[in-house]
């Protein structure tokens, strides 16, 4: 090769002939490597090589495609309220549906668990205490029936039936 006719490496060289490369890391006796050259952008590497590292993103995107909040989060804290409230099937529902965002987004929504739970146990309780209302208005209307209309006194209790 003559010296007026530049290797053809497909990539430009400029002031002459490029540096070294340097040798990979972790070779005993070895220097580190020279710093980045002025006026080179920081993070490339001159000549094409490739970082020692991969770049990591840390933006809107989380690790493994997991979203970066647990999306049922809300769901579960709400369905733990509702339930002392009196909405008691409104808090299932809602501590069902958190539970199932959280699932799909990755996470163990501990909130939305304990909400269904409680809003189950909640449902539950007041089915009893309308069955027990019925059940006490229905022996009601009986006896005011067997008595009549007006007051009545049996076994120490009055009772007073519409006419």
């Amino acid at each position: 090769m003559s010296e007026n006719n530049p290797p053809q490496s497909g990539r430009p060289e400029p002031y002459g002939q490029p540096p070294a490369a340097p040798p990979p890391y972790g070779q005993p006796g070895q220097q580190p490597a020279a710093p980045q050259p002025y006026g080179q952008p920081y993070g490339q590497q001159p000549y094409g090589q490739q970082p020692a590292y991969p770049q990591q993103n840390f933006g809107a995107e989380s690790y493994q495609g997991r979203e970066t909040q647990d999306p049922g989060k809300v769901y579960g804290i709400i369905s733990i309220i509702l339930p002392f409230v009196g909405f008691g099937l409104v808090g299932l529902v809602l501590g069902i549906i958190g539970r199932i965002k959280s699932k799909r987004a990755g996470y163990k929504n501990v909130l939305a668990l304990v909400g269904i739970i409680l809003g189950a146990i909640s449902v539950v309780v007041g089915i009893l205490i309308i069955v027990a209302v019925v059940t006490a208005l229905t022996q009601f209307g009986q006896l005011c029936n067997d008595l009549g209309p007006g007051t009545h006194t049996q076994d120490g209790i009055t009772y007073t039936c519409p006419s």
